[in-house]
């Protein structure tokens, strides 16, 4: 009896534990969720050359951002739905990524028609139709890479790896953000003839992720990871609409969710925008837009504008802004995260730290608009230095990143049994 049990003991310990393949989905995944936010901002770094080039206005050039908060909502429900399905995960990934690599080929038509010009505006039919179809569709693939690193890491890595993999699948899709800012500025756009460089680029990038994902890219471990994902290996698919319907009816985890929803796409909507927020440099238009601007002619004819300092942005220093912002949000959120595993642990003290973050963000971009000239305020009521406003950005970005761990994490707690799976749709 006593080697039997020993027997099966060794049987059920050799049924379940880490497979090296983990460590290769986890790159795949990564690197399509990186490639998602790297699209998504495409456009914002580079609007002055992306206007002058395609014919477009402002409102355009945000629209082509928008597309991402737009599209998220309808699509999250069923990218939820699709998750909880048998092989659900491979299903979304490889789909996400066989969409991505053909709309950012589809993406760079209007390119390929018309070659490296200054302008190709104003836009044929055809040109709209590419463009923007190919912004809709990798916002479509937003939902699929930023809700599923939990169910991915529960379903690939045992319980010591888990946290580890989850936080490195999130940090991707940020880090995206990050060298999409300073990438046209490697690439060297800094022409409007030269955005179809920067497009030809992210499109190589994407065709390299669907080859890497439909070459490999499995349903599951041929083994679980660990005990608990063992034990639930052979559950039915979660009740999706029972589950939301629970979750939507927490009045806890409504206002929680309406409040990180709110932080987080107001402060992503603004930060993706710094280079049509900032005023660029052009002496001309700055001295008259802002009469405190001055301007003088030497006997040479050269015009000589003495500009406030608030007027210095470039397109490569406000890639640079963006950069440091969303590393920020980084070593924010693993600064909230540590301190909330160290000394948050009552769900009170969690909501107490979450109100102070989001009301030092609030104060921190209330300092970086007031720190702007307005049609209000002519002249700036704070110090509207470089080193002042992009401090107020750094400062906005670091409480908002200290902050959204918190709001997953309490979350989780609220809705608690609900699945994984469900909750990023509610």
């Amino acid at each position: 009896m006593l080697s039997a049990g020993l027997i099966n003991s060794s049987e059920k310990t050799a049924a379940y534990g880490p497979t090296p393949a983990r460590f290769y989905v986890l790159f795949a995944f990564c690197l399509l969720s990186f490639n998602q936010c790297l699209f998504w901002i495409t456009f914002t770094p580079i609007a002055s050359n992306a206007k002058l080039y395609y014919g477009i206005g402002d409102d355009v050039v945000a629209l082509l951002l928008n597309w991402g908060p737009i599209i998220y909502i309808p699509v999250c429900f069923v990218t939820s739905w699709l998750t909880a399905q048998k092989n659900g995960l491979r299903r979304v990934c490889v789909g996400s990524a066989v969409v991505t690599g053909v709309f950012m080929v589809v993406r760079c038509i209007p390119s390929f028609r018309h070659g490296h010009k200054d302008t190709i505006g104003p836009l044929s039919l055809l040109d709209f139709v590419c463009l923007h179809s190919a912004q809709i569709v990798n916002a479509a693939v937003g939902p699929p890479v930023m809700a599923s690193p939990s169910l991915l890491s529960a379903q690939w890595f045992p319980d010591n790896e888990r946290n580890r993999a989850t936080a490195v699948a999130i940090l991707a899709n940020n880090l995206g953000a990050a060298i999409g800012f300073v990438l046209p500025g490697w690439l060297n756009v800094r022409s409007p003839s030269a955005v179809p460089i920067l497009l030809y680029a992210e499109a190589g990038l994407a065709v390299a992720t669907m080859l890497l994902v439909l070459a490999y890219f499995p349903a599951a471990p041929y083994r679980q990871p660990s005990r608990s994902a063992m034990l639930k290996q052979n559950e039915p698919p979660p009740p999706f609409f029972s589950g939301l319907l629970n979750c939507m009816k927490n009045p806890h985890f409504f206002i929680l969710a309406m409040a990180g929803g709110a932080l987080n796409g107001v402060f992503n909507t603004w930060s993706g925008s710094f280079d049509q927020i900032l005023p660029p440099l052009d002496p001309v238009a700055s001295c008259a837009a802002h009469p405190s601007g001055m301007s003088h002619t030497l006997a040479n004819g050269t015009v000589v504008v003495d500009l406030p300092p608030c007027q210095i942005y470039t397109q490569d220093s406000c890639g640079w802004i963006g950069f440091v912002a969303t590393i920020a949000v980084i070593v924010g959120g693993f600064i909230g995260g540590s301190i909330a595993d160290s000394y948050l642990s009552p769900r009170k003290m969690m909501k107490a730290f979450i109100v102070a973050m989001s009301v030092l963000m609030v104060l921190a971009m209330a300092y970086f608009t007031f720190a702007l000239p307005s049609a209000l305020l002519e002249t700036p009521p704070v110090p509207s230095t470089p080193v002042a406003i992009v401090g107020g950005i750094v400062a906005a970005a670091l409480f908002m990143g200290a902050a959204t761990p918190l709001f997953y994490e309490l979350g989780v707690e609220m809705t608690y049994p609900v699945r994984l799976e469900i909750e990023p749709a509610a």
